[in-house]
């Protein structure tokens, strides 16, 4: 993983390569947000060296710790362990895949802190994504709700070109697609979603979009 690095104001991301089965290597992230009172939001933590861990209480004091995903939760435990007066917030359903995890409550559509707004995507129960609006700087962040991966080798780019997640701009994962059990409240979440102020997308896997993003999002969306 790779040192702190600051993408907008009040955004910074740690970056990962995660190994798969199969040989892939999915290009990963941690991303930290400030909200408008100051406090510190953790999405989608990876594992944190101590070295890594100490840069972002250098940046304030986290607050909160999100489980954006019932696909990604694997290292909360660990987060939690270093920050213990944080909030442990889940992706509804969590709570029962997690159960050695004490949970402060499960992520809903509202806000989640001074100037951060959570948007559950329905109608797909395999993955209970929320994807976070951060309004001090115009950016969502998300785990597999798109992907910009720009560069893989080998089997990975095979892998990732197969799904539809290689390419420069923002990419819906056919993975993705295939998870949509409701359509109804997919579009609904979809719709709020987009009707969002945000033009800057951080997500779990591949480089970040500042600007302009949210255009390459409805093209990709569908």
């Amino acid at each position: 993983m790779t040192v702190l690095r600051s993408l907008t104001d009040g955004v910074w991301d740690l970056r990962d390569v995660l190994s798969l089965p199969g040989g892939v290597k999915l290009p990963s992230r941690t991303t930290i947000l400030r909200d408008a009172n100051g406090g510190l939001v953790l999405y989608g933590p990876l594992k944190l060296t101590d070295e890594q861990a100490s840069a972002i209480d250098a940046l304030g004091e986290v607050r909160t710790i999100v489980g954006p995903s019932l696909f990604h939760h694997l290292y909360l435990r660990h987060a939690k362990e270093r920050w213990p007066e944080a909030r442990l917030l889940g992706a509804p359903g969590l709570d029962v895949k997690r159960e050695n995890l004490s949970f402060d409550g499960m992520l809903r559509t509202g806000s989640l802190a001074p100037g951060v707004r959570a948007i559950v995507i329905g109608g797909m129960p395999k993955l209970n994504e929320t994807v976070l609006v951060h309004a001090p700087s115009a950016t969502m962040v998300c785990a597999d709700l798109c992907f910009r991966i720009q560069q893989a080798k080998g089997i990975s780019k095979l892998a990732f070109k197969l799904m539809g997640d290689y390419g420069d701009t923002l990419k819906c994962s056919r993975l993705w697609k295939w998870s949509i059990k409701d359509r109804d409240a997919y579009r609904a979440s979809l719709e709020s979603l987009l009707g969002a102020d945000f033009d800057g997308v951080v997500m779990a896997h591949g480089d970040p979009v500042m600007n302009g993003a949210k255009a390459q999002l409805q093209a990709v969306m569908g």
